[in-house]
């Protein structure tokens, strides 16, 4: 029956047994392995996603939200992290705005890439929250890699387990690489005096 039959359509002449090798396009692993139950270790489109949400209720909301419009970006936002690739560049611009206090830190943000700290409290403010965010994120798995890697490796292990163990293994390989590069900003920052977070944004 037609539900049986699975038909491809090659762009090539192709010898009795020679491997056809089917690209599924653009997508990260997550994607791939609801799709397709596939999960490539070598993904190049492979990402992790986090938003970040400055809530209404935050006094300087409209004078950052008009801020942000001017770099087409908006009060939520999305940044992808990759595993072997830098924090995205907006990333850290971003959270200082959303974690300003004062309209004179709001107006002292800027988009650039090359653009330093508004000044160290903020920028501890900023590193402390993405270090919570990353490291509970990490701690919220119910496996370690180690336990996942023991778990790919096990012959036993059928292919949905091996799967699922293979996508969370590089998760947190993601979630790990951009902690770290947090966790060495804040180490280049230096010692600040910890003070209170005033403005305490929503990472999801």
């Amino acid at each position: 029956s037609e539900s049986d039959e699975v038909i491809l359509k090659v762009d090539k002449e192709y010898e009795e047994g020679e491997p056809v090798v089917a690209w599924c396009g653009p997508q990260p692993n997550s994607r791939l392995f609801v799709n397709y139950g596939i999960v490539d270790e070598n993904n190049p489109y492979d990402k992790l996603a986090i938003t970040i949400t400055i809530p209404n209720t935050d006094p300087l909301f409209q004078m950052k939200r008009s801020k942000l419009q001017h770099v087409d970006l908006s009060s939520q936002q999305q940044f992808q992290l990759q595993r072997d690739s830098d924090l995205p560049p907006m990333l850290i611009p971003y959270m200082r705005l959303a974690c300003a206090s004062t309209a004179e830190d709001s107006e002292k943000v800027q988009f650039l890439e090359s653009a330093g700290p508004v000044n160290s409290a903020l920028e501890s403010s900023v590193l402390r929250q993405l270090i919570v965010y990353l490291q509970s994120r990490l701690d919220g798995y119910p496996t370690s890699q180690e336990e996942d890697l023991a778990t790919i490796q096990n012959p036993d292990s059928n292919l949905r387990q091996v799967a699922v163990a293979k996508l969370v293994r590089i998760e947190k390989q993601v979630l790990q690489n951009a902690l770290q590069q947090v966790l060495q900003k804040q180490a280049e920052l230096g010692t600040v005096e910890q003070t209170s977070i005033t403005n305490q944004v929503r990472i999801s």
